[in-house]
């Protein structure tokens, strides 16, 4: 599967092997910085991402923010919920190539907070987001809903 923004890309090879193990946490030093947007109440399901953090967006209610500096190419995380064919507030659309349709993930974790920006700072690859620029702690990352939104 891929995602309408990416459409055509091909994950660079620079950039396959740098995800890590869903197993494997990324630490944080407590000496990096923190987003100054990190809020003081947030279900915990939402604050699992050791690269970002939920808080108020000025895109558009709440967003998703770099909680350290993530440099170009780097893994942020992945949407994770049960797969829908039915439209929703959080659904993260996919072309199935295989099935040769559009297929949804109605996300249920922190990923389903970012919001729209053209140029973006993210992109999908598959369900999984990587940092198209370096993003700076405290920064809102965002990626393109494609062509259709504005």
């Amino acid at each position: 599967m891929i995602s309408p923004a990416s459409a055509g890309h091909v994950l660079p090879e620079r950039v396959r092997d740098r995800r890590p193990s869903p197993a494997i946490a990324v630490p944080i030093d407590d000496n990096e910085a923190m987003s100054d947007r990190e809020p003081s109440t947030i279900d915990e399901r939402y604050d699992r991402n050791p690269r970002a953090v939920v808080g108020e967006s000025p895109i558009h209610g709440k967003g998703l923010f770099a909680r350290a500096d993530i440099a170009a190419d780097d893994y942020i995380g992945t949407y994770e919920g049960p797969e829908t064919l039915e439209d929703g507030m959080h659904v993260l659309w996919l072309w199935n190539e295989e099935r040769e349709r559009w297929e949804g993930v109605d996300g249920r974790n922190e990923m389903r907070f970012l919001n729209h920006a053209r140029p973006a700072n993210a992109e999908w690859y598959d369900l999984d987001l990587y940092a198209l620029r370096d993003i700076e702690a405290g920064e809102e990352i965002t990626f393109d809903y494609g062509e259709d939104w504005d």
